[in-house]
């Protein structure tokens, strides 16, 4: 499809989904063909019909989500959540770590509607399990070091605050091995925490 045709297509459905929208919502023309140009990107910018008929459904359904929300939550614009939504679902759509996505849409086995209503962790799972693993290694740490700190150093250091001798220290390597071990230091007398 040349871009010529396809800008007057989508000038056609973009009035067309004008005259359709309740409650008489303002969303310019340019802001409409962004998203459009946005969403047909990430399904990969094919210049079939399948592709172009994708494009036009999630647009019509984000733009009918943006105006259900808005007028639940009342305080958000329309334009706002109509483009932040279009955003979420363009990126996951797009995203190459995650191409079943995209297929499960391509084939109808996943509908646009429900696509619209997915959290970005429903539509990239990998992602959370991802960065939940990576929290739980954090915790692990955190764990690791509160049971490193009962093997505290004590009274070596004097506070440069109120020079309370008594003052508390753990050693960490924070650099590379060739480099002096980072000590981190605090006073238990006025809670000034230091490293050297």
């Amino acid at each position: 499809m040349s871009e010529r045709l396809l800008a007057l297509s989508v000038r056609e459905f973009i009035k067309r989904s004008r005259e359709k929208a309740a409650g008489g919502v303002e969303i310019s023309e340019s802001k409409q063909m962004n998203v459009m140009r946005m969403i047909r990107e990430s399904i990969g910018g094919i210049d079939v019909d399948p592709s172009w008929e994708l494009t036009q459904r999630i647009e019509t359904v984000v733009l009918d989500w943006a105006v259900e929300e808005s007028a639940a939550r009342r305080s958000l614009p329309v334009a706002r959540l109509y483009v932040g939504k279009a955003r979420s679902v363009a990126f996951n759509l797009g995203n190459a770590n995650n191409p079943s996505l995209l297929a499960a849409v391509m084939a109808d086995e996943l509908s646009v509607e429900r696509l619209v209503t997915m959290t970005p962790h429903e539509m990239y799972p990998e992602l959370r399990d991802a960065y939940f693993c990576r929290k739980k290694e954090i915790e692990e740490w955190v764990i690791a070091q509160k049971t490193r700190m009962s093997e505290l150093q004590s009274g070596l250091f004097a506070c440069g605050r109120c020079k309370s001798g008594d003052t508390e220290y753990v050693q960490m390597q924070t650099r590379s091995a060739d480099e002096p071990m980072t000590n981190f230091h605090w006073c238990n007398n006025c809670g000034k925490r230091w490293r050297s």
